[in-house]
């Protein structure tokens, strides 16, 4: 599992600084449903590393918004999925995510944009300090048109329907 931060801000006089971004990764991949459950750690861990950096820039950037990206749809449609009840596993998982960030600042993100993949592919550090996608993040980052959809719009993810909890 891998959660990368970015922050980027942005100066011009028709906007403000630049939403903290930050992106996370689904490594180890099994099964469907061990995949399924790392993307939702990865999620988790991401969260809880956006509330550290959001609590210790504070004092220096007190209005700071915060968006959160993921390329997996199956952990995207989970933490936007409100009207849905999910097995305990899930279902606390998700409840820590919403209370760290509200699911509205979660984001899809294509997986080839995606830095946090990039130790799933196996670089090195080496590789990493002079690779421009884990310096810089993805070129949307810097843009106002970020690759991000709504994931609650479209029909749930086949591998969502087995984490519903079922009702006696």
């Amino acid at each position: 599992m891998t959660a990368v931060v970015y922050l980027v801000k942005r100066t011009c006089i028709c906007c403000h600084d630049r939403p903290l971004s930050c992106l996370q990764d689904e490594s180890w991949t099994t099964s469907t449903s061990n995949c399924t459950t790392l993307e939702l750690l990865s999620a988790f861990l991401l969260s809880k590393l956006v509330v550290a950096v959001s609590d210790n820039l504070q004092s220096t950037l007190p209005h700071l918004e915060v968006s959160c990206y993921t390329d997996s749809q199956v952990a995207l449609y989970w933490i936007q999925g409100f009207s849905k009840k999910w097995k305990p596993f899930v279902q606390y998982r998700i409840n820590e995510i919403r209370k760290n960030d509200h699911p509205d600042h979660w984001r899809h993100c294509p997986g080839i944009s995606n830095p946090a993949d990039l130790l799933s592919r196996g670089l090195s550090p080496l590789e990493l300090s002079v690779n421009q996608l884990w310096r810089r993040g993805p070129k949307w980052l810097d843009a106002d048109n970020t690759p991000c959809g709504e994931v609650t719009t479209h029909p749930m993810p086949e591998e969502c329907s087995a984490e519903l909890k079922t009702m006696p």
